[in-house]
C-alpha cells in the first residue's frame, strides 16, 4: 500500500502558529496593535507530510463518507442532465408549434391584405363579389 505517512513532530510545527510578534505603537491616545505574520517554511510542508494510514478506521470512515457524497453528487448530475434535456425537447416541441402557428397567421394576414386590396380596387361604388 505505499509506504506510512510520518506525522508532524515537534520540530516540524516549530513556530507556524502565525500568531506572530504584536507590535504596539502608540498614536494619540488611542493604542494600535500590529500583528507581523511570520511566514511559513515551505520546507515544512515538504518534510512534515500530515499522518495518514490506510488501515485505520476514521481512514476509512472518511473515505466511505467521501464516496457516498460522490456518489450523490453524480447522480444530481445526472438528474440535473435529464432534467434539462426533457426542457430542451419541450422547447423544441412548443418552438415547432409557435412556428407552424406563425405561418398560419402570416397566411391569414396576406389573404386579408388581398381581400383589402381588392375592395380598395374596386372603389366604393361597385359591389364586392
Amino acid at each position: 500500500m505505499g509506504l506510512p505517512y510520518l506525522s508532524y513532530t515537534a520540530s516540524c510545527l516549530g513556530n507556524m502558529s502565525g500568531s506572530g510578534d504584536s507590535n504596539h505603537h502608540q498614536s494619540g491616545t488611542q493604542q494600535v496593535r500590529h500583528r507581523v505574520r511570520k511566514a511559513r517554511p515551505i520546507v515544512h510542508f515538504l518534510f512534515c507530510p500530515v499522518a495518514k494510514l490506510s488501515d485505520s478506521a476514521e481512514y476509512r470512515l472518511r473515505r466511505e463518507r467521501n464516496n457516498i457524497a460522490v456518489r450523490k453528487s453524480r447522480d444530481k448530475a445526472r438528474r440535473r442532465v435529464l432534467l434539462t434535456q426533457q426542457r430542451a425537447m419541450q422547447l423544441q416541441e412548443e418552438n415547432q408549434k409557435l412556428q407552424l402557428k406563425v405561418r398560419q397567421l402570416s397566411q391569414e394576414l396576406d389573404t386579408l391584405r388581398h381581400v383589402l386590396s381588392q375592395r380598395h380596387l374596386q372603389g366604393p361604388d361597385e359591389p364586392a363579389v
